[in-house]
């Protein structure tokens, strides 16, 4: 494999080409790396102006989250929201309120991401009732911005001792992944916060029927974080 990624890369240098991974990794790190690069291309109006500076914002903000620099992450978060506000770009106004969510949510300061993560909720709910002919692809990406929401805020509720209503929103999570196409992935996500819930609610029977149909989906499936979740539980 390491052959392969080095031939890859002699290829792509020869055709003075670049992945999209490395077009994200190479101008996070020219920015980065070079502040005055990235003064320059801030203060052109036609950047202030468009959504890619909050999607800037937004890829920064999760590289800073992946490695635990979480209030350099909240306030790149923040920097993406307002750009999206004045745009009038509403799904990724929520899908930035869910990432500032999880990145409290990852701090165990669960009063703050249940703050931001019931707005991402209640924003992609307002979407969907809103939109009269959408296409397929976003119906998809409102129903799965529900299901992050939702999905951690269980969590939450059943951290802090709410079993039932950890229960009630994970079941619901459940219902919204069977929704979605190409959803195996999804329920078996679902089932295993499902089951993890009533893991910390003592149910074990539930717990076990769940977590045991969750493994079932993920067979064939390669995913390490959620197999490893659902073989803990």
């Amino acid at each position: 494999a390491a052959q392969l990624y080095e031939e890859y890369q002699t290829l792509l240098e020869m055709q003075n080409s670049l992945d999209f991974d490395d077009m994200l990794l190479l101008v996070y790190r020219l920015f980065t790396e070079h502040p005055d690069v990235l003064e320059r291309y801030r203060d052109h109006p036609a950047w202030q102006e468009h959504d890619l500076l909050g999607h800037f914002w937004l890829a920064r903000g999760q590289a800073e989250s992946s490695l635990e620099l979480f209030d350099e992450a909240v306030y790149s978060f923040q920097e993406a929201k307002k750009v999206f506000y004045d745009l009038g770009e509403d799904f990724w106004l929520y899908r930035t309120n869910h990432l500032i969510g999880y990145t409290y949510y990852l701090q165990a300061r669960f009063k703050e991401a249940e703050q931001y993560l019931s707005q991402s909720f209640n924003g992609f709910s307002k979407l969907l009732l809103e939109q009269q002919e959408i296409s397929s692809r976003k119906y998809r990406q409102m129903l799965q911005g529900l299901q992050l929401s939702l999905g951690d805020l269980a969590e939450i509720f059943g951290y802090t001792g709410q079993f039932e209503k950890a229960i009630r929103v994970a079941e619901i999570v459940l219902d919204i992944a069977r929704n979605l196409p190409s959803n195996t992935l999804e329920v078996a996500r679902a089932r295993t916060i499902v089951g993890h819930q009533h893991a910390l609610a003592g149910h074990a029977i539930d717990a076990r029927h769940n977590l045991v149909e969750g493994e079932h989906l993920l067979r064939g499936i390669r995913n390490r974080p959620i197999i490893g979740r659902n073989r803990t539980d």
